[in-house]
């Protein structure tokens, strides 16, 4: 009845996540991002989506447009951390870890946990964050 109407991405972004298709979801999210001129919220939240599919590739890339400096929340950071941990890119765990513990005073008592934390323990930049604890 709205042909155009761009709130019927907003909808589809819903309907989507319910039915897990990556596809349909990143069109919403292109059409979305578009539409609101960029929004660095919505790119962490079309991430999160996308990690639970088990799409991590394009989570990151999702999460990636929207650029380290507007991940603006603790729960954005930890998302990455997530992300950046799976994917075995230390850099930017050791980045994400460091926001999350100096920024928001975040403790983690069970890292071990973690998907990909092995991986990171064994890495330079492992040992240059237990350097700065």
């Amino acid at each position: 009845q709205f042909p155009g109407d761009p709130s019927t991405a907003f909808i589809l972004l819903d309907l989507a996540a319910l039915k897990e298709d990556e596809e349909m979801l990143l069109r919403s999210f292109n059409s979305m991002d578009a539409w609101v001129g960029g929004d660095p919220l919505l790119n962490v939240m079309i991430a999160s989506i996308l990690s639970t599919f088990g799409s991590k590739e394009s989570a990151m890339a999702v999460l990636n447009a929207a650029g380290d400096g507007h991940l603006g929340t603790m729960d954005a950071h930890d998302i990455a951390l997530v992300l950046t941990l799976e994917s075995r890119d230390h850099t930017a765990t050791l980045r994400h870890l460091g926001t999350l513990t100096e920024s928001y005073g975040v403790e983690f008592e069970d890292r071990t946990a973690l998907d990909g934390w092995k991986e990171f323990s064994e890495s330079d930049q492992f040992a240059e964050w237990e350097e700065r604890q």
